[in-house]
Protein backbone atom coordinates (compact mmCIF):
# COMPACT_ATOMS: atom_id res chain seq x y z
CA UNK A 1 0.00 0.00 0.00
CA UNK A 2 1.31 3.42 -0.92
CA UNK A 3 1.21 6.15 1.73
CA UNK A 4 -0.73 9.26 0.80
CA UNK A 5 0.03 12.63 2.31
CA UNK A 6 -2.33 15.54 2.63
CA UNK A 7 -1.63 19.09 3.82
CA UNK A 8 -2.84 19.53 7.41
CA UNK A 9 -5.23 22.32 6.40
CA UNK A 10 -7.18 19.75 4.34
CA UNK A 11 -7.69 17.45 7.33
CA UNK A 12 -11.29 17.32 8.54
CA UNK A 13 -10.08 17.48 12.16
CA UNK A 14 -8.13 20.66 11.45
CA UNK A 15 -11.06 22.26 9.62
CA UNK A 16 -13.40 21.78 12.60
CA UNK A 17 -10.90 23.28 15.05
CA UNK A 18 -9.50 20.17 16.72
CA UNK A 19 -5.98 21.59 16.73
CA UNK A 20 -6.88 25.08 17.94
CA UNK A 21 -5.13 26.16 21.15
CA UNK A 22 -7.08 25.30 24.30
CA UNK A 23 -7.81 28.36 26.40
CA UNK A 24 -7.89 27.77 30.16
CA UNK A 25 -11.19 29.62 30.48
CA UNK A 26 -12.80 27.43 27.84
CA UNK A 27 -11.66 24.24 29.58
CA UNK A 28 -13.02 25.54 32.89
CA UNK A 29 -16.35 26.37 31.19
CA UNK A 30 -16.55 22.88 29.69
CA UNK A 31 -15.63 21.28 33.01
CA UNK A 32 -18.35 23.26 34.75
CA UNK A 33 -20.95 22.13 32.24
CA UNK A 34 -19.84 18.49 32.26
CA UNK A 35 -19.98 18.52 36.06
CA UNK A 36 -23.68 19.48 36.14
CA UNK A 37 -25.37 16.48 34.51
CA UNK A 38 -28.93 17.86 34.48
CA UNK A 39 -27.83 21.10 32.85
CA UNK A 40 -25.53 19.19 30.51
CA UNK A 41 -28.42 17.06 29.31
CA UNK A 42 -30.45 20.14 28.44
CA UNK A 43 -27.57 21.63 26.47
CA UNK A 44 -26.97 18.36 24.70
CA UNK A 45 -30.55 18.38 23.52
CA UNK A 46 -30.02 21.68 21.70
CA UNK A 47 -26.69 20.49 20.29
CA UNK A 48 -24.34 22.94 21.93
CA UNK A 49 -20.96 21.85 20.62
CA UNK A 50 -17.48 22.51 21.86
CA UNK A 51 -14.46 21.36 19.89
CA UNK A 52 -13.61 17.80 20.91
CA UNK A 53 -10.16 18.70 22.25
CA UNK A 54 -11.68 21.14 24.76
CA UNK A 55 -14.23 18.58 25.92
CA UNK A 56 -11.47 15.96 26.32
CA UNK A 57 -9.32 18.39 28.34
CA UNK A 58 -12.24 19.21 30.64
CA UNK A 59 -13.34 15.58 31.01
CA UNK A 60 -10.20 14.59 32.89
CA UNK A 61 -10.77 17.37 35.40
CA UNK A 62 -14.12 15.88 36.50
CA UNK A 63 -14.49 13.59 39.50
CA UNK A 64 -15.56 9.99 38.93
CA UNK A 65 -19.02 10.92 40.24
CA UNK A 66 -19.33 13.83 37.80
CA UNK A 67 -18.16 11.65 34.90
CA UNK A 68 -20.69 8.94 35.76
CA UNK A 69 -23.52 11.50 35.92
CA UNK A 70 -22.41 13.07 32.62
CA UNK A 71 -22.28 9.62 31.01
CA UNK A 72 -25.81 8.82 32.21
CA UNK A 73 -27.07 12.12 30.76
CA UNK A 74 -25.32 11.38 27.46
CA UNK A 75 -26.79 7.85 27.39
CA UNK A 76 -30.31 9.27 27.78
CA UNK A 77 -29.80 11.72 24.91
CA UNK A 78 -28.19 9.06 22.70
CA UNK A 79 -31.10 6.64 23.28
CA UNK A 80 -33.53 9.45 22.42
CA UNK A 81 -31.54 10.31 19.29
CA UNK A 82 -31.39 6.67 18.19
CA UNK A 83 -35.15 6.36 18.62
CA UNK A 84 -35.68 9.48 16.49
CA UNK A 85 -33.27 8.16 13.83
CA UNK A 86 -35.09 4.81 13.66
CA UNK A 87 -38.38 6.65 13.18
CA UNK A 88 -36.86 8.64 10.31
CA UNK A 89 -35.70 5.49 8.55
CA UNK A 90 -39.12 3.85 8.97
CA UNK A 91 -40.77 6.54 6.81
Amino acid sequence: MRRQRFPYHEWEDYQVGMYNPVGVGRVEDARGLLGRASELEGHMRVAVQAPAHITRAAWWQLSETERAAANRAADRVIREYQGDAETLFDL
